[in-house]
C-alpha cells in the first residue's frame, strides 16, 4: 500500500481561529496553494507556480517592512 507525505504550514488567529494554510496543491499540480479560512470555512485561495510563490515570498518581506516603517512615521 502507497503512502504520501503532505507537509503544510498554517498561521493561526489565536483569538479567532482563524488561518491561513499554505501547502502544495491538493491536486498534485506542482502548485503552491494559499487558503484563507475563516469560522471553520474556505474564505479565499490562491493557486501559484513555485516561481510565482517565490516572488511573493520576496515582495511579501518587502511591503512587510514598507508597512513597518509607515507606522514609524
Amino acid at each position: 500500500m502507497p503512502y504520501t507525505l503532505e507537509k503544510l504550514y498554517r498561521i493561526y488567529n489565536d483569538t479567532s481561529g482563524d488561518y491561513i494554510e499554505v501547502s502544495p496543491d491538493g491536486d498534485s499540480l506542482g502548485l503552491v496553494e494559499i487558503k484563507q479560512m475563516e469560522l471553520g470555512k474556505q474564505a479565499g485561495c490562491v493557486m501559484l507556480s513555485p516561481e510565482q510563490a517565490k516572488i511573493l515570498a520576496s515582495i511579501l518581506i518587502d511591503a512587510a517592512n514598507q508597512a513597518e516603517e509607515l507606522e514609524k512615521i
